[in-house]
């Protein structure tokens, strides 16, 4: 694995320090554990019957806290130079020496500078670097995790969003392919039925053809893509391919669509209902010389949506099963729904095929 560059992490790290954000949780953040080292000293003299309440420890706790939340964002910004992941021994030891720089940060302002102001007796530099050494540099390595975490828990959110829009766009690349794979089998089944209308001379019915097939184009060229879509629509979209079938095997296709009520604003993947028809008029009635007949029955098992496509024909062949048609169908159910539906294409035990699909009840949302 190639070593990360720097550079990103060096343009988070100035935007930590642009932050007041940062500022405000650090200001608060070593607040809050000043009153809590306060609370425990005042605890501790009462514990040994002392006065509950000294003034005295106030003014040097807060204003060590408060050096500490000042230090805090220059400290997130080294983190952000200087990242442990992967491991980087060098940048560890750096680590190490500028914790104990901290220690020397802390008592120089200490020392010089807070202890004059709060009117406090000095101290040797040296005894109080002693005292603060490890703690301090304890502080720093804890904030340096801190950030360390951050930045991983956000670089984690980051390729989860990057994973879930490439899936998104996967999925939706799959169904414009869908559509185009649709449009030409469309397309030169209607011709050729028109084409035969043509030859017999029903001139009307070729001409209602053509608008079946015009209205079937327009519905499928203007829709955007959506992944899921509510019931009702596809059952339109079935309604009109299933038209223009009835005019190409006049009276050898008989068909039964039946819907649950509740179920029409039931969400589903767009383009699901017609491939399965389209398998069982191709690989049932279209190879089979004699009338058959296709039902479609949608119906509720909560928490399960329903949908059958069962058909007369010629019963399932294995390349049935591993069709283009059936094979997209599968790959994006998968896609959309993981393991949690049922998809599956068999023999009816009177002849023919069933194909069966279960997918979790959504209802649209109503606008």
């Amino acid at each position: 694995m190639t070593e990360a560059s720097p550079a990103p992490a060096g343009r988070s790290a100035s935007s930590v320090l642009r932050s007041p954000g940062v500022w405000v949780w650090a200001f608060a953040g070593w607040t809050l554990a000043g009153l809590l080292i306060l609370g425990q000293q005042a605890l501790h003299r009462y514990s040994l019957h002392q006065p509950f309440w000294s003034g005295q420890s106030v003014g040097p706790v807060l204003a060590s806290m408060w050096l500490w939340a000042a230090m805090t964002p220059p400290i997130f910004w080294l983190a952000d130079r200087l990242p442990l992941h992967p491991p980087r021994w060098k940048w560890l030891a750096l680590h190490l020496l500028l914790g104990i720089g901290s220690a020397f940060v802390d008592a120089v302002a200490t020392v010089w500078v807070l202890n004059p102001l709060l009117g406090l007796g000095r101290v040797p530099f040296l005894t109080y670097l002693a005292t603060v050494l490890f703690i301090c540099t304890f502080s720093y390595a804890a904030l340096v995790a801190i950030r360390q975490a951050m930045n991983g828990y956000r670089l984690a959110a980051e390729r989860r969003l990057r994973a879930s829009e490439l899936e998104t766009e996967l999925a939706r690349t799959q169904l414009q392919a869908l559509q185009m794979q649709l449009r030409p089998h469309f397309l030169f089944n209607a011709l050729h039925t028109v084409a035969s209308l043509v030859r017999a001379g029903e001139a009307r019915k070729a001409v209602s053809t053509l608008s079946e097939l015009g209205d079937l184009l327009r519905w499928l060229l203007e829709q955007d893509s959506p992944q899921l879509v509510p019931l009702h629509r596809e059952l339109d979209l079935l309604d009109r391919y299933l038209r223009i079938e009835q005019v190409r095997f006049q009276d050898r296709l008989t068909t039964q669509v039946e819907v649950e009520p509740r179920a029409l604003e039931a969400l589903v993947p767009s383009l699901i209902l017609q491939p399965l028809v389209e398998n069982a008029v191709r690989h049932g009635l279209a190879a089979a010389a004699r009338p058959g007949r296709i039902d479609v029955n949608v119906h509720v098992e909560a928490p399960m949506l329903c949908i059958e496509v069962r058909d007369t024909g010629l019963g399932p062949s294995p390349t049935d099963r591993q069709g283009i048609g059936l094979g997209n169908t599968r790959a994006r159910l998968e896609r959309l729904y993981g393991t949690d539906h049922v998809f599956e294409l068999r023999a009816a035990s009177e002849g023919g095929a069933v194909a069966q699909l279960r997918i979790p009840f959504r209802q649209a949302e109503r606008s």
